[in-house]
C-alpha cells in the first residue's frame, strides 16, 4: 500500500469520524445544553477545552478501528496467530518499504493515544497507566482481527502499537516541560520517558546499517516464520547428495523510476504509439503506463526489467468474449513477438499451453557468454498477432562463486519447515519427487541460487525453494 493509498482511506475516516462527531455533538448539545442545564437546571458544567479534547479523541479512535478493522477483507492466514518479530524478519529479508513503512505506522499509530490521554484524564498522568492502556487497545483490536478473521492476531502489532503509546506519552512530557513551563518533572525522569523512542530508532538504525554492510541482498526464499511440524508430513525421495559444493551468482540490472519510464517510452514507439504520461502510476516496485489509445498498457519492474503488455483491444472481441486462437507453431509466435520487438533467446524452449497461450523458458547455461534465464508467456491469434505478454527472461551477468550447502542439507530444512511456500489450510501432505537448481533475484538485484525440490502437495504440482547460498 503506497503512502497516497494511506492517506486516502485516512481521509475517507477522518471525513466519517467528523460527521459522526457532530452529530454526536448535536445530541450532546441537546441533552447538556437544552435539557440538562436549562430544563432540569444542573449545576454541573464541562469546559469547552474538555468536549474539544473529547471530540478529538473520538475522531482519532474512529480513524483507528477504520484503518484496522473496517478496511479489512478476507485474505489468506485470516483468523490465525503469527510469530513473535515475524513481521521484522520478513521486511528485513524482502526490504519492501512497504512493509517497513507499515512496521513503522504500528508505532506511529498510538502515539497520539500516549499523548492524548494524560492531556485529558488526571489518572493517566502516570505513565504505567498509559502503557496499559495502549495494550489493551492494541490487544482488543488484535482480538477482534482474530474473532471476526478481519486479520491476523500480531504479536509484533501488538509490541509496536503499546511502544508508540509510551513514545507518545514521552512526547507528552517534553510538550508539558518545555512549553508549559512546567518544572515538577526532573531532567532525568523525562529522559528515561525517551528510552522508547531512542530503542525504537536504534533498532531501526542497526537493521538498516546492517543490510547495508551485506554484499549480497537477501534471498526472498528464506524463510521469515517457521512452520509448524505439526501442519505438514514429508515423503517420498529422501536421498541426497550430501557434499558441499561452490555456485555462481548472477548481476541483473536495477532499473532507476526513470529508466523505466524511459523504457516505456521506447517499447510505445517501437509499436508505433505514444506514452500517456498523465496515467504513468509509480509504485514501490514497478510503474504502469499507458498508451495514448488508453486500450495499451505496460507494468515494467525495477528489478531486472521485466515487462508485462497487454493490448486490450486485441484480447476481447467486440461482443467482450475472449480472443482464442488455434494451435500455432513456434516459428509463427518468435515472429509475431519480433514485431513487438521481442527476440528470444535460440535456445529458448517453446510450450504450448493451450487457448492461444504459448510459454518460452530459458535456463542458466554456464558455457554461454551471454547468459540468460528465466520465462516468457504470450497470447498469440493469428488474426491479431501478440495480444500480451509477460517478459521476465533475463539478461545476467557471472558476478562471483559462493559456498553452497548440500542438497541433503536444504532437504533437511524442508523436512523441519524452514521454507517461506505457502501451503495449504489444514494439513498439508509432501511428496518431494526430486531435485534442481534455479535462480531468485535478491534484494540487491543479483541472481542466487536456489534448491527447487519438485513436489506433490496433497495432489497438486509444487516447487519449495530453499536458499542454497550459506
Amino acid at each position: 500500500m503506497r503512502i497516497r493509498d494511506l492517506i486516502i482511506m485516512g481521509r475517507q475516516y477522518l471525513v466519517l469520524a467528523c460527521i459522526i462527531i457532530v452529530a454526536i455533538a448535536v445530541l450532546f448539545f441537546l441533552g447538556y445544553y437544552v435539557i440538562y442545564r436549562k430544563i432540569l437546571h444542573g449545576r454541573i458544567k464541562i469546559g469547552i477545552g474538555k468536549i474539544i479534547w473529547l471530540g478529538v479523541l473520538l475522531i482519532y479512535l474512529f480513524v483507528v478501528a477504520g484503518a484496522t478493522l473496517f478496511s479489512r477483507g478476507g485474505y489468506y492466514g485470516n483468523g490465525m496467530v503469527s510469530q513473535l518479530f515475524s513481521s521484522y524478519r520478513e521486511a528485513y529479508i524482502l526490504q519492501k518499504s512497504v512493509l517497513w513503512r507499515n512496521l513503522i505506522l504500528n508505532y506511529l499509530m498510538f502515539v497520539p493515544l500516549g499523548i492524548l490521554l494524560p492531556i485529558g484524564i488526571k489518572q493517566f498522568s502516570k505513565p504505567w497507566h498509559v502503557y496499559v492502556c495502549g495494550f489493551v487497545l492494541s490487544f482488543l483490536i488484535e482480538t477482534t482481527q482474530l474473532v471476526l478473521h478481519r486479520g491476523i492476531f500480531e504479536p509484533d502489532d501488538l509490541f509496536a502499537n503499546t511502544v508508540g503509546c509510551m513514545i507518545g506519552y514521552g512526547i507528552y512530557n517534553i510538550f508539558r516541560h518545555v512549553v508549559c513551563k512546567d518544572k515538577k518533572e526532573k531532567a532525568r525522569k523525562i529522559f528515561a520517558l525517551q528510552l522508547p523512542l531512542i530503542a525504537a530508532c536504534s533498532v531501526f538504525t542497526v537493521l538498516f546499517v546492517c543490510y547495508a554492510g551485506q554484499e549480497l541482498g537477501n534471498n526472498p526464499n528464506q524463510a521469515y516464520e517457521n512452520i509448524q511440524s505439526s501442519a505438514f508430513e514429508v515423503d517420498g525421495k529422501s536421498n541426497f547428495e550430501n557434499e558441499d559444493r561452490q555456485l555462481t551468482v548472477y548481476r541483473v540490472k536495477r532499473l532507476s523510476v526513470e529508466e523505466a519510464i524511459t523504457k516505456g517510452r521506447d517499447f510505445f514507439a517501437s509499436i508505433g504509439t505514444k506514452i500517456n504520461d498523465s496515467r504513468t502510476d509509480i509504485y514501490d516496485e514497478s510503474v504502469l503506463l499507458y498508451d495514448s489509445s488508453g486500450m495499451c498498457c505496460i507494468w515494467i519492474d525495477y528489478m531486472g526489467g521485466s515487462l508485462r503488455y497487454t493490448n486490450f483491444d486485441m484480447m476481447f472481441s467486440e461482443d467482450g468474449t475472449d480472443k482464442a486462437s488455434v494451435k500455432a507453431s513456434e516459428t509463427d509466435v518468435r515472429a509475431a513477438l519480433s514485431k513487438v520487438h521481442v527476440n528470444l533467446p535460440p535456445e529458448a524452449v517453446f510450450l504450448e499451453e493451450g487457448n492461444g497461450r504459448y510459454l518460452f523458458r530459458v535456463d542458466v547455461n554456464e558455457q554461454m557468454d551471454v547468459l540468460n534465464d528465466g520465462f516468457l508467456e504470450c497470447k498469440y491469434s493469428a488474426e491479431t498477432g501478440i495480444a500480451e505478454f509477460d517478459n521476465h527472461i533475463l539478461l545476467l551477468e557471472r558476478y562471483k562463486t559462493y559456498p553452497a550447502i548440500s542438497t541433503q542439507e536444504a532437504f533437511n530444512k524442508l523436512r523441519q519447515g524452514d521454507f517461506c511456500t505457502y501451503l495449504p489450510e489444514g494439513f498439508a501432505k509432501i511428496s518431494v519427487e526430486g531435485v534442481r537448481i534455479g535462480y531468485s533475484i535478491d534484494t540487491k538485484g543479483f541472481y542466487q541460487p536456489d534448491y527447487c525440490f519438485d513436489c506433490i502437495i496433497n495432489g497438486e504440482n509444487s516447487t519449495i525453494r530453499i536458499p542454497a547460498l550459506r
